[in-house]
């Protein structure tokens, strides 16, 4: 039976935690003090406001997570002096509590299975586009989604923002500052914001240690920073509209990155959401490159459209293998 210690004088998160306890049969310890917590637990559920005088003992076997209220410079080093292994933000749903739950069996079941060591067939998969309304973030999410599906691999879906660089530590640490999210499908999630080229590559490094596959929803903002990113990629989708303005953007990024040298990990796909479009032929011929996978653009009920959709999803994500 699971254990689970609340440290919090919040009445509402208390009777959300009792309630939660009570339905899975999970054994509940509250207590108002740090101080106060007398028996190991699975999870340690903490108010930040109370942790301060909080010390881990060095053979916790299970789970430290804050409740913040507000993710600030100072929550952030007390997350990582503790250490805690998550945060959450308050006031939060009991399927949160759930997902820890997962991630400390999925953490026990890998002890048992013997240890652990970095991921030797990690790989980065990128999907990238010209201009916005392709269905680029629509692909990679749903791509990913079906990767972890059908491999039954860990995955990791990282959503590049075009916001500059802000108060962000390497993947060392980024379990204690929740950077990474349990998401649906057997994936997480993790947001990163625009990046210089040497602090890109040391967080790639740490999560390829964990992650056989690494799905990335990459900004669309052509910098140093992108192109770095982009010559990484073990596969590189590039997301375009065949109308005429979409496939001239398209040639253009396309000519640079043939510039750079790591055209040959580069597949085409053709999204056709607009009228008027370019044949593939046509399309074919002024890019200089093959079109990988052809979406075509749905006029008949949703029903019917879906399953195409989804073949073509799965067919991008054997792209991936």
């Amino acid at each position: 039976m699971n254990t689970i210690t609340l440290v919090d004088t919040n009445p509402n998160t208390i009777q959300l935690v009792t309630r939660y306890a009570q339905e899975t049969g999970c054994n509940l310890s509250v207590v108002e003090e740090c101080r106060n917590i007398c028996t190991k637990s699975d999870l340690v559920l903490i108010n930040s406001r109370l942790a301060v005088s909080y010390s881990r003992p060095s053979d916790e076997g299970g789970m430290v997570v804050l409740l913040c209220e507000d993710l600030n410079p100072e929550i952030l080093g007390l997350s990582l002096s503790l250490p805690a292994d998550d945060l959450i933000m308050l006031p939060f749903e009991p399927r949160k509590i759930d997902a820890l739950m997962n991630r400390l069996r999925q953490s026990r079941l890998t002890k048992e299975s013997g240890p652990s060591g970095p991921c030797q067939t990690s790989k980065l998969i990128g999907f990238i586009s010209s201009q916005s309304s392709t269905g680029q973030s629509f692909l990679a999410t749903h791509v990913a989604e079906d990767l972890a599906l059908s491999t039954h691999k860990k995955l990791l879906l990282v959503e590049m923002e075009d916001a500059p660089e802000r108060l962000l530590v390497s993947d060392r640490h980024s379990r204690q500052i929740g950077l990474i999210r349990t998401g649906g499908n057997g994936i997480e999630t993790m947001t990163l914001p625009r990046l210089s080229p040497a602090l890109l590559d040391e967080i790639l490094s740490d999560l390829k240690l964990y992650y056989p596959y690494i799905v990335m929803d990459c900004s669309k903002t052509l910098d140093p920073s992108g192109l770095a990113l982009y010559e990484k990629m073990d596969v590189l989708f590039f997301v375009t509209l065949l109308d005429k303005v979409a496939i001239q953007q398209t040639a253009v990024n396309l000519e640079l990155i043939r510039n750079m040298g790591f055209a040959s990990h580069v597949k085409l796909i053709a999204n056709m959401l607009t009228q008027g479009c370019v044949s593939k032929k046509e399309a074919e011929e002024f890019l200089h490159t093959k079109l990988s996978v052809m979406i075509p653009q749905s006029s008949g009920p949703p029903l019917l459209a879906e399953p195409i959709l989804n073949q073509k999803i799965h067919l991008i994500s054997e792209l991936c293998l």
